[in-house]
């Protein structure tokens, strides 16, 4: 990948982070169980989550390059969020219990943020899969890709057929 900047992408990624954090945002904000906003809400959503796939695709374009730093630097970001979720939960009300203490101590590896959590799967097998798709051709790559989209929307445990 070239070093020159791609600011269209580059403003899609700001877009997409825009969108998962209106997703995140809505069920804060709205309140009422109004139809109107059970559609907006389902609306944001739906769209919403368009943003963490386009974000995620984008970091496929540029190519994730694994390095201890950025591992590390990722884990304390989560820890720091943790940490001050935790606390602001913990003064609204008062209540704290140690599988949330865990949770904070260890935000990758206990799943308290999903997304980070995957993220930091795919930032560590890169060096594979960086690999794998220049070894792959266009044909195979679809291939590849097709099998992961369709198990992604399609998991066995919500599939009807099975």
């Amino acid at each position: 990948m070239s070093t020159r900047r791609l600011s269209n992408i580059e403003f899609l990624r700001i877009v997409a982070i825009f969108m998962i954090v209106m997703m995140h945002g809505i069920g804060y904000a709205i309140h009422s169980p109004n139809e109107v906003n059970r559609i907006g809400v389902t609306a944001i959503n739906s769209i919403g989550n368009m943003g963490v796939t386009i974000f995620m695709l984008i970091s496929g374009f540029f190519g994730i390059h694994f390095k201890w730093s950025r591992l590390f630097q990722l884990w304390m970001i989560a820890l720091f969020y943790s940490v001050m979720v935790f606390l602001a939960d913990w003064y609204s009300t008062g209540l704290a219990d140690l599988g949330g203490i865990i949770r904070v101590i260890t935000p990758i590896t206990s799943m308290t943020w999903w997304f980070l959590s995957w993220y930091v799967v795919i930032f560590c097998l890169s060096p594979f899969l960086n690999k794998a798709s220049g070894a792959l051709s266009k044909r195979q790559m679809q291939m590849l890709l097709g099998v992961l989209i369709f198990f992604s929307y399609c998991p066995p445990q919500y599939s009807s057929i099975l």
